[in-house]
């Protein structure tokens, strides 16, 4: 990928991550709360879904711009040194989140540094699953 297009891939990257993030963490609540109510009587009905969907809405405003002002720089500094594996990525991006997370509701507890954290991690391994940065070195020799 030339070098100029980078950029572009990684704020896509970015912004689909975290939606990606919401989605995935809006089922596995949804998933998590059939397993732990059933009671309930199965799946959530469609007007509990869209009571939670907001929250979807949230997640993915509150980590796209955490992933774009914190994730890009991170990601560029990683690159230039030659981490671009995904687990080299994905530590550092749950770092981010969940200092966002504490960052953007600063009376929050451990739950939300580790809520951030897993919407961060998600984020970030999406992003990178999307971007690819360990494939630039490769490209860049042809």
């Amino acid at each position: 990928m030339p070098p100029r297009f980078r950029l572009l891939a990684s704020l896509f990257a970015c912004l689909a991550g975290a939606a990606l993030s919401g989605v995935v963490t809006l089922a596995v609540l949804i998933g998590l709360a059939v397993v732990m109510r059933p009671d309930v009587g199965g799946l959530p009905s469609m007007d509990q879904l869209l009571q939670v969907a907001p929250f979807m809405g949230t997640i993915i405003a509150l980590a796209a711009p955490a992933l774009i002002v914190i994730g890009l720089p991170v990601q560029a500094w990683m690159s230039r040194r030659g981490w671009t594996a995904w687990w080299q990525i994905t530590p550092p991006a749950a770092l981010g989140g969940g200092i966002a997370m504490v960052a953007l509701m600063p009376l929050s507890s451990l739950a939300g540094f580790a809520f951030g954290a897993w919407i961060g991690g998600l984020a970030g391994l999406f992003a990178w699953t999307i971007r690819r940065p360990d494939r630039d070195r490769r490209h860049d020799d042809d």
